[in-house]
């Protein structure tokens, strides 16, 4: 009885396939840089160097 239980336990925040999680949070924070550097380029009119030092600073 207890060997079955222990194997039907896992950790809580274990992922299946750790490289298509890797590439998931990549995208996900490619996007947030990309959409804050968008947004201080072409909404608040900065510079492209003031925009790059905005996601720099941000990091």
């Amino acid at each position: 009885m207890q060997e079955e239980n222990k194997d039907k336990r896992s950790t809580m925040f274990t992922v299946r396939n750790a490289e298509n999680a890797m590439i998931v949070f990549t995208v996900c924070a490619f996007a947030v840089l990309t959409g804050v550097f968008l947004h201080d380029l072409l909404i608040k009119g900065n510079s492209f160097v003031d925009s790059f030092y905005t996601v720099a600073y941000n990091i």
